[in-house]
């Protein structure tokens, strides 16, 4: 107390604490440590505390290394806008994930309840993920998350989606997805890789040629994963115009030096 009272040791202060953070980025478990302590600080609910957050945004900053070649990556937290739930999305963690995600090694380790009502970030949903796999220029980048060409990929997703597609909203979500995927060729059938109005489900192929959902996991195709692939515009019945392309004979082509005359 001496010490204290004579001013050689003084309180630690919130200035203190981000004149460290902008001297070096902070490893995942230090960054996992000082989160924890703003969730302390934040649950004793100081009057200046949207000042305090602005400054822990503006000053803290991540490294983590990159699953593609080792590398060191900085995330700036003040870059971060989400998190992703693993008790309440199947959204697969080993494939893209956008740039405003706060990596898992580090919100794993969290209070997630905690941590939202900390900071400004949200869940990561259902919708934020398709826009980003969707996206070419993230589509593009590796041939196994290639929602186009990857009929793995393509049926993990399309599943991921059959699980939670009741729980959507049917008039925001829903609607968002059915546009984003209804123009890519990202369903799995058995005459390869087609738009969602392009494929059948297997009782409307009256032809037997024609292409039928098929998902590389051999799952069936029922339930809550048939009404989201009937959502997005698979075909329970086949079009009346390849009907009549197929069915109706055509009349002759007449030839040029027979033209067919009229009136």
């Amino acid at each position: 107390m001496a010490i204290r009272e004579k001013g050689m040791l003084k309180d630690i202060t919130f200035v203190d604490v981000l004149k460290e953070l902008r001297e070096r980025p902070l490893s995942e478990e230090e960054m996992v440590a000082c989160l924890q302590w703003w969730i302390g600080v934040t649950q004793k609910g100081p009057a200046e505390i949207n000042n305090m957050e602005g400054g822990l945004l503006g000053a803290a900053v991540l490294t983590v290394s990159s699953s593609d070649d080792g590398d060191r990556l900085t995330v700036p937290l003040g870059t971060v806008r989400t998190f992703l739930n693993p008790e309440k999305t199947s959204i697969p963690a080993d494939g893209p994930l956008p740039n405003h995600l706060l990596p898992m090694n580090v919100s794993r380790k969290l209070d997630l309840t905690q941590l939202r009502k900390s900071l400004p970030w949200e869940e990561l949903t259902v919708l934020d993920w398709v826009r980003h796999i969707a996206d070419p220029a993230v589509y593009t980048r590796k041939s196994e998350f290639n929602i186009v060409e990857s009929q793995v990929w393509a049926g993990r997703i399309l599943q991921v989606l059959g699980r939670c597609w009741q729980n959507l909203d049917r008039l925001d979500q829903r609607v968002k997805i059915i546009r984003l995927l209804g123009r890519l060729t990202c369903i799995p059938t058995s005459a390869g890789m087609k738009r969602p109005n392009e494929a059948h489900f297997s009782n409307g192929n009256l032809f037997h040629n024609l292409p039928v959902v098929n998902l590389p996991s051999g799952v069936e195709i029922s339930g809550y994963l048939k009404d989201m692939l009937a959502d997005l515009g698979v075909r329970k019945y086949v079009d009346p115009q390849v009907i009549l392309d197929r069915w109706v004979p055509h009349s002759p082509t007449p030839h040029p030096s027979n033209p067919v005359i009229v009136g």
